[in-house]
């Protein structure tokens, strides 16, 4: 990998770059949240990296934060266990990869949960701990994962709280593989999707911040890959998705 967290070059590659194939990736993660995102809506991209969500996402106003600073932003240095909106303010809230890098998740779904009107969404793309993913971990080197948590006790630490760009990702998949659980400790939210996704459409996208190397494809191949990631992910998920949506909405 190279440019490991450098957004600025990120977009500046996304702009220029003649290849399909990270605009694909980019149009499967994003396009699919306008389902539920009314065309007079407010919402927050939280933590929106290099800001792609803003090609995408089709509403009256979209806010890109992070907890970094970069001149795109409208507000910076945003921690999701302590958001710096109104109760009841917002229509839907983007997390992209995002959670996987908190320390204490609950305190982000009950800090959403307060800023949200009611039926308003949280519409999250996840990584999800495959066994493939786990390998590719191992072999890049590229954050972690650990099972060993429990992400619904209050002051139980997920990932390190001193370093925001740290992350586990096993998190995702511990907080989100028993639905019943989740609602028994984190209250107030009706589960409306949660499928697995990606597979070789991430592998060849060339990287979404940090760059790696892929083959350029056209049009009708990338169909093709999305077809095969599809049925992988649903016949294989724990073996080969790489990916997860999920829109949870506020009761």
């Amino acid at each position: 990998m190279r440019g490991e967290g450098d957004v600025v070059a990120a977009r500046t590659d996304y702009a220029t770059r003649t290849s399909l194939n990270l605009h694909w990736l980019l149009r499967s993660r994003y396009e699919w949240m306008n389902q539920y995102i009314p065309p007079e809506a407010v919402g927050v991209d939280l933590g929106c990296g290099a800001g792609f969500s803003a090609h995408f996402i089709q509403c009256r106003e979209l806010i890109l934060t992070d907890y970094a600073w970069q001149s795109f932003l409208h507000v910076a240095g945003v921690d999701a266990l302590c958001l710096p909106f109104r109760n009841a303010s917002l229509d839907f809230i983007i997390v992209t990869n995002v959670l996987h890098h908190l320390p204490y998740p609950i305190r982000f779904f009950r800090e959403a949960r307060r800023v949200l009107k009611p039926r308003g969404h949280i519409l999250i793309h996840e990584v999800h701990a495959s066994l493939l993913l786990r390998l590719i971990l191992r072999l890049m080197r590229h954050e972690g994962y650990s099972f060993g948590i429990n992400p619904f006790q209050e002051d139980f630490i997920c990932t390190q709280p001193d370093d925001p760009w740290a992350g586990n990702n096993a998190l995702p998949r511990v907080l989100f593989q028993d639905w019943r659980r989740f609602s028994e400790h984190i209250p107030g939210w009706d589960v409306v999707l949660d499928e697995k996704c990606e597979c070789l459409s991430f592998l060849n996208s060339g990287g979404v911040t940090a760059k790696t190397a892929y083959i350029p494809l056209p049009k009708i191949l990338l169909l093709c890959v999305d077809m095969f990631d599809a049925a992988v992910a649903k016949l294989a998920p724990d073996l080969f998705a790489l990916g997860r949506r999920i829109a949870l909405c506020a009761k």
